[in-house]
Formats: structure tokens, sequence, C-alpha cells
């Protein structure tokens, strides 16, 4: 497994740090827009909730997340019409990065944009400063603790693809 700090990628899944994000902007027109949001100084301090960044095109969800015990078989989720972008606050998150099973744990809920599986996968661990990026597609399972956190504040900045 690659270092935290490494900007890497699993097909498109891919993860850097908030600081080198500018790289990552011609991926798409709203990055620009996302990443300017995520370079905020006052990111720690955004109550929870929605945050606008260009209507249902993009925005920022601030999150209190209960995290979960890390397993080698977890819930994964995927996506067909946004790309997510994790950014952990307050603790390491351990995202799971799986290929997308052929069956669905739950039908997939078009309206909310989201699918459930039951998937095996690898760990990806993020840290405050780094963020993650999900392509339509890609499973993950978001919300983990490798290092016993109980309790994190995170941002899922949702972009439409």
């Amino acid at each position: 497994m690659k270092n935290s700090n490494d900007t890497t990628s699993t097909k498109m899944q891919l993860r850097g740090r908030i600081a080198d994000s500018a790289q990552f902007e011609s991926m798409h027109p709203l990055f620009p827009k996302a990443f300017a949001f995520m370079r905020r100084v006052d990111l720690a301090q955004l109550p929870c909730g929605r945050h606008e960044i260009d209507g249902d095109n993009c925005w920022a969800n601030v999150n209190e997340v209960d995290m979960q015990p890390y397993t080698d078989e977890a819930r994964y989720e995927v996506h067909r019409k946004f790309i997510d972008i994790h950014v952990p606050l307050t603790a390491v998150e351990t995202i799971g990065v799986a290929e997308t099973p052929a069956g669905a744990l739950e039908e997939f809920d078009d309206a909310n944009d989201f699918g459930l599986f039951i998937a095996r996968g690898m760990p990806w661990m993020v840290a405050p400063g780094e963020f993650a990026i999900f392509f339509p597609g890609e499973a993950h399972a978001p919300g983990l603790s490798s290092d016993g956190a109980k309790k994190a504040r995170k941002i899922v900045i949702k972009v439409r693809l």
C-alpha cells in the first residue's frame, strides 16, 4: 500500500493533498470551484449541513461521522451521476476501495444516486489535509477507521458528472 501522502490512482479513483489540488482542476469543469472551496481557511469551522458551491451541480456536505472499524469486507457505495470528493477534517479516515460487484445489496436509488454492495476491498488512509475522489461506478466504503477513532468530522463534495 502506498503512503497516504502520495497521489495515487486505482482505475480513476484518485487521492492527493489539498495543497496540491490545482493539478486536478483540469479533469472536470467544476473541479476548480470544488477545490477552491476545499482550500478555504475556515473549512474546519463550517457548520454541518449542505454548503452551495454551484447550485445543484456542485455542493459540499459537512458531516459528523460515527466511524466503523475497517474490515476487508464492508458495505460499499457507488454513484452514477455524481463524483464524490471525500475530505476528512479531524481524523484519519480509512476508505475501502473495491471493484464494483455484480450484485447489489439494495436496489439502486436513482433519486439519491446511491447504491450499496458488499465487497472485499483495500484500505486507503486519507488524513486531514488530503482528499479522495471517486468517479461514478467506483465502489468506495467511507467512514471507516483503522486506528480506533470513533467520531470524525468530514466533508463530501458532490460534483455532477
